[in-house]
Order: structure tokens, then C-alpha cells, then sequence
């Protein structure tokens, strides 16, 4: 399988040997003297020139959709790997809030325990007094 490097080298190679085929037909068509040929022989030879640039216009254009289809991708990729970046970051600050809440309703019973032991510590002082 080739990469589509390799084809795009090759298909600019290939498009360059049709313009130097053009290139050889106009020549052989100036030098030629046939006088019955000379207006078939021109027509035929502007068509061969409209399918080169026709052929090189429509390759660009594909060159250029598939450049913005990879930048697409990329940029899409990167979103994505931004995304899962930013869920595991709100994973983690949700993981650190139930943890500090879990630890402020432990707080709040070792609270609620000491202010019963200290009234339980009073209630026994008013009755040993």
C-alpha cells in the first residue's frame, strides 16, 4: 500500500509527463506544414490542454479537501483529549468534595459526641456537688 504522500508524488509526476506530452503535440503541431490538418490538429490540442488543467484544478482541490479533512481530525483529537482531560480533572474535584464532606460529618459527630460527654460531665458534677 502506498501513503498518500507517495501518490500525491506520483500523481504530480504524472500530471508534469502530461503537460511535457502537450508541450511535444504543440510543438510537433507548429512545426507541422500539413495545411488540410491545422484545424482539427489545434482543436485537439486546446482539448489536451483544458483536460491538464482540468485534471490539475480538480487534484488541487482534492489535495486541499484532504489537508483540511486531516486538520479537522486533528483538531477534533485534540478536543477530545481535552475533553476526557477536563471529566477526569471534575472527577477528581468531585472525589476530593465527597471526601471533604465525609470528613466535616465526622467532624460534626466527634462534635456532637464531645458536647454530650461534656453535658454528660456536667449533669455528673451537679450531682456529686
Amino acid at each position: 500500500d502506498k501513503q498518500p504522500a507517495d501518490l500525491e508524488h506520483e500523481i504530480e509526476q504524472l500530471l508534469m509527463q502530461l503537460g511535457e506530452v502537450n508541450d511535444r503535440m504543440s510543438r510537433l503541431y507548429t512545426s507541422s506544414t500539413s495545411v488540410g490538418s491545422g484545424s482539427t490538429s489545434r482543436h485537439v490540442l486546446q482539448r489536451h490542454r483544458e483536460i491538464l488543467h482540468d485534471l490539475a484544478q480538480e487534484f488541487n482541490k482534492i489535495k486541499t479537501n484532504l489537508k483540511s479533512a486531516e486538520e479537522r481530525q486533528e483538531l477534533l483529537s485534540t478536543v477530545r483529549a481535552n475533553i476526557c482531560e477536563h471529566r477526569h480533572s471534575t472527577d477528581m474535584l468531585l472525589r476530593e468534595r465527597n471526601a471533604l464532606h465525609t470528613c466535616d460529618r465526622l467532624t460534626n459527630d466527634v462534635i456532637s459526641n464531645a458536647e454530650a460527654t461534656k453535658a454528660a460531665l456536667a449533669n455528673q458534677r451537679s450531682v456529686f456537688s
